[in-house]
């Protein structure tokens, strides 16, 4: 029974978060102050919700049929809810995942938590326009204007407590202003007022200007804390001080709660007690995780228009053109050449001072790049080659199952590189989204196993797995991340006679660092029997059965092992000989739940 209720726990504890349609959190304070963008007095941050505000949404909830004309699928706020009808914007269509703000020509920021890579952020289409032009009339969404695709993740980081996302679109977008940004450094000052703009639940964009800083987290500038009216969906939403963006919506309170055979928003009071709020990370702090990167911007400085992406003249200094470059759609502005030189970076073409191409890699194809911008792809590596530092070459030993490094099992200490030449096709239930590297051994005997990495940069993250069959994730013995020190991984195991591969992987995708691998084989020598023992009397009766009787084979010194599935719920470490999994407890973590 205690295993069994043990397993319920784990299991239920694994399950994963839902969509918009989902029980996601929903909260308002005192009055709900969420007006529509035509509704709102303030012609500012009408304008502001127009330019700037994008929804993610996923291609299957919008009917592309007529480009001109892009119509939303999807249920309406009634039907996803179930909400009674004393609730607001019940027949309104619920269709966005999160939010995001256009922050540049090419550039929108979001929640980290809404893109956990590239593939997930080419997943969604992301669309301006989603808004009420009048009480039953939704505005006209063009897919030429208004409807975008991710090219790039250009930043994102998902901490647990700061939480942004930088995403490059398909290509400049027109017609549209950029939102100013709050540039001031150190912290928001408390009861300071704050706007919000979304699509809470998925609705069309509404404007909620009712919240205001209850904690400025001065010591951390990390995020900081409001009473904005936010509902799942608002995930990634612009949070603004006055119609400056100052920051991204990315946790919140509560719920919608049951009243009868229907459900309500939950409301809090206006002043609520200390925890019951809403987070967004600093627009700060995002922007410094941006510009440490190769991403030319004028968020991270004054460029004077030069790397600025642009999708018309306008958009540029007086004089200047907005001029393609590349093969997918990338414009850039350009100075006329002149008396003065043009800057580095750029080179002078047919009169026009343009960014300079250098060539570096986008997985295995070989791309040229533009002030950080992937604009063009020259070459994909052939089969068997890697991408590297701009060229195709044959990767570093032990990359592949095929040919891994073969070692005996002797205690030993391994060093090497991980970075572009190897590949990162490889991932465990514990994560690894960078290179990766084989090491195989064959055990003869029931032996001991501990494995530790480590990366010789203080940032680097490893990932250690082991595996029966190198190819196959189902084969996986037992795998670990950040048990050793300094985001070390450490591996301790019993294992039984057969052959195994230990895989070490960087937690990171753009990992590319040395490290050291120390493997320590204690071959287990079992003692032999008493065979003079007491077997007791004769008429002693049935004995008393323990545990590690009722287990048999699958005793103690079978080791344990992790559980199958993919929840990443790491329970221990065991051999390959089919043990019986050690009891273990889990704490319960109680989290706030995302906007998402």
């Amino acid at each position: 029974m205690r295993i069994a209720v043990a397993f319920l726990l784990v299991s239920s504890a694994c399950v994963s978060e839902g969509g918009v349609g989902g029980d996601e959190a929903a909260v308002v304070y005192g009055i709900d102050d969420r007006t529509e963008v035509y509704a709102h007095p303030d012609p500012a941050l009408r304008a502001l919700a127009r330019n700037a505000i994008v929804a993610l949404v996923r291609p299957g909830e919008l009917d592309e049929s007529d480009p001109r004309n892009v119509r939303p699928i999807g249920d309406t706020l009634r039907e996803a809810r179930d909400l009674c009808e004393s609730e607001r914007f019940l027949d309104q269509p619920t269709i966005a995942n999160c939010s995001g703000t256009l922050v540049g020509h090419d550039l929108i920021v979001t929640a980290g938590h809404c893109v956990d890579d590239l593939r997930d952020c080419q997943r969604y289409r992301y669309v301006f326009d989603f808004f009420y032009e009048s009480a039953d009339t939704l505005a006209t969404i063009d897919a030429d204007t208004d409807v975008y695709q991710c090219r790039e993740l250009v930043a994102r980081v998902e901490d647990g407590s700061t939480d942004y996302a930088f995403v490059r679109l398909d290509r400049p977008v027109t017609g549209r202003i950029p939102a100013s940004v709050r540039t001031m450094p150190g912290p928001v000052a408390l009861d300071t007022p704050l706007t919000v703009i979304g699509f809470g639940s998925g609705l069309p964009a509404k404007i909620d200007d009712g919240g205001k800083v209850l904690d400025a987290r001065a010591s951390r500038l990390d995020y900081f804390e409001g009473n904005l009216d936010t509902f799942g969906g608002n995930s990634g939403s612009g949070v603004f001080i006055g119609t400056d963006w100052a920051g991204i919506l990315v946790r919140g309170e509560g719920d919608y709660e049951a009243e009868g055979d229907c459900s309500v928003v939950r409301v809090l009071p206006e002043e609520p007690a200390e925890g019951d709020d809403e987070d967004c990370t600093y627009g700060t702090t995002a922007i410094a995780g941006l510009c440490a990167t190769d991403f030319v911007s004028d968020l991270c400085g004054d460029t004077e228009g030069w790397c600025r992406a642009c999708g018309a003249d306008a958009d540029c200094p007086d004089d200047w053109a907005c001029l393609a470059a590349g093969d997918e759609g990338s414009r850039f502005c350009a100075a006329p050449c002149g008396a003065e030189p043009c800057r580095t970076g750029h080179v002078c073409i047919e009169g026009w001072c343009q960014p300079e191409s250098t060539p570096s890699c986008v997985g295995s194809a070989i791309t040229e790049r533009r002030c950080g911008r992937v604009t063009g792809t020259l070459e994909e590596c052939a089969e068997g080659l890697l991408c590297a530092g701009g060229e195709c070459l044959p990767p570093e030993p032990g990359d592949s199952c095929d040919a891994p490094f073969e070692v005996e099992p002797v205690s030993q200490t391994l060093t090497g590189h991980l970075g572009p030449l190897h590949s990162n096709n490889r991932r465990s239930r514990c994560g690894g989204a960078g290179p990766d590297a084989m090491v195989r051994f064959e055990i003869l005997e029931t032996t001991d196993f501990v494995a530790e990495s480590a990366g010789v940069g203080a940032d680097f993250d490893t990932v250690l797995y082991l595996r029966e069959q190198c190819d196959n994730p189902r084969s996986e013995v037992a795998c670990d991340d950040d048990e050793g020190p300094d985001h070390g991984s450490r591996l301790e195991l019993r294992l039984t006679p057969g052959v195994y591969t230990l895989i070490l992987d960087a937690f990171e995708e753009d990992a590319d660092d040395d490290y050291t691998l120390d493997l320590e084989f204690t071959p287990v020598r079992e003692e032999a029997p008493d065979a003079g023992f007491d077997a007791g009397p004769a008429d002693a009766g049935p004995a008393d059965v323990g545990f590690d009787a009722l287990l048999g084979d699958a005793g103690a010194d079978a080791g344990t092992m992790e559980p199958g599935g993919g929840c990443g719920c790491r329970v221990g470490s065991g051999g390959s000989g089919g043990g019986f999994v050690a009891l273990f407890a889990m704490l319960a973590t109680i989290r706030r739940r995302r906007r998402r």
